[in-house]
């Protein structure tokens, strides 16, 4: 009896099983990246970080502490990188159920939420969130929010 081979799912499903609820994903980023626009905020890696934080709770892992990160090994990025391939190759939930059998559980859901969150925030931005026009204003924001990253990771790195 032959198997069916399982076809990885086309990109715009994202990490979900269905583009349907990829797009239900982005419109909850979208509204909420909106709200907070309106509030005269903007974080919009913030928002796909919590609502990743969200699907990742639904299938029964606790909320990551975001608060105090860990250190990770290259070999810890490693597996991460592979575990993320398969939350979009396949889904959240297989990629989860192979993140819990990890000898480096729990510890790797942390690093395994930031690594997911920066890439579903490239693919929300790719989906339309960032749309909107920049004036001068917000490239001078962008650059200032970006100097202080740099030096935030210079002074954690060097520290």
């Amino acid at each position: 009896m032959a198997t069916k081979e399982k076809v990885p799912r086309e990109r715009e499903s994202l990490i979900f099983n269905t583009p349907e609820e990829a797009r239900d994903f982005v419109e909850r980023v979208e509204g909420k990246v909106e709200q907070d626009k309106r509030q005269g905020v903007e974080r919009k890696q913030e928002i796909v970080g919590e609502e990743v934080a969200s699907e990742i709770e639904k299938y029964g892992e606790e909320s990551v502490d975001l608060s105090y990160p860990w250190e990770h090994t290259e070999e810890e990025h490693q597996e991460v990188q592979a575990l993320v391939e398969v939350a979009f190759r396949e889904d959240l939930p297989l990629a989860l159920k192979k993140v819990r059998k990890s000898d480096n559980y729990p510890r790797i859901i942390d690093l395994f939420h930031d690594v997911l969150t920066g890439q579903m925030y490239e693919a929300v931005v790719k989906a339309g969130v960032n749309k909107q026009k920049m004036g001068k204003k917000t490239w001078i924001v962008v650059g200032v929010v970006s100097v202080l990253a740099i030096v935030s990771i210079l002074v954690l790195v060097f520290v």
